[in-house]
């Protein structure tokens, strides 16, 4: 049976370009989407999260750190910048923009102290990782947003570091299980399609 919105475009065509049709749909069959075989390109998006936290957002951090005002606003920015075309190609891409920019933020928060000691930079490691493994009340910086100044305290820290990493697997579980379901209905299709030709 073919699919209706293929019927009209069907009809006219002759023997040998059904042949051609049926031998290109048993070609191997193509990657869908951004996980391609198993999770590879789902792995190496991950990776390059945390590669562009750890080193370029760092850097960024500790050279220009509240250097201009809505500094903090900026950063959150640069956070997702290069994850928003994902959403932009598709708006089911959201929950893969959002948690690959958080995975980022969390590469900034929790190895800020330990990139700053490799810059030679004076710092306080013990102290600096003990504020927001065990919260405390102790002011740790003011956020800059450009219309208002926040305090951020110690026990603020640790809890958007500890919510940040549930909210990261639970919005990459979602994504890859959507991408998952939406593969499968493609796969199902295709199949359904070649059957007809047949």
């Amino acid at each position: 049976m073919i699919p209706w919105f293929w019927q009209k475009q069907w009809v006219p065509l002759k023997a040998k370009n059904r042949i051609s049709i049926r031998a290109t749909l048993h070609l191997p069959k193509p990657k869908l989407g951004l996980t391609g075989s198993s999770d590879n390109k789902f792995a190496l998006l991950v990776a390059f999260a945390v590669v562009y936290g750890l080193v370029f957002i760092n850097f960024i951090d500790i050279v220009s750190s509240g250097a201009t005002s809505g500094y903090h606003l900026w950063l959150t920015f640069m956070y997702f910048l290069p994850f928003v075309g994902f959403s932009l190609l598709n708006l089911r891409n959201w929950s893969l923009t959002v948690g690959l920019g958080l995975v980022a933020s969390l590469m900034n928060d929790v190895f800020y102290g330990a990139v700053r000691a490799l810059f030679g930079l004076p710092l306080d490691i013990h102290w600096y990782y003990s504020q927001w493994l065990i919260p405390q009340g102790t002011l740790l910086f003011n956020l800059n947003l450009g219309f208002t100044i926040l305090p951020v305290y110690s026990w603020m820290m640790a809890l958007t570091i500890y919510v940040r990493i549930g909210v990261v697997a639970a919005l990459l579980w979602h994504w890859k299980r959507t991408r998952r379901l939406q593969t499968s209905k493609e796969a199902a299709w295709v199949s359904r399609w070649k059957t007809s030709l047949t």
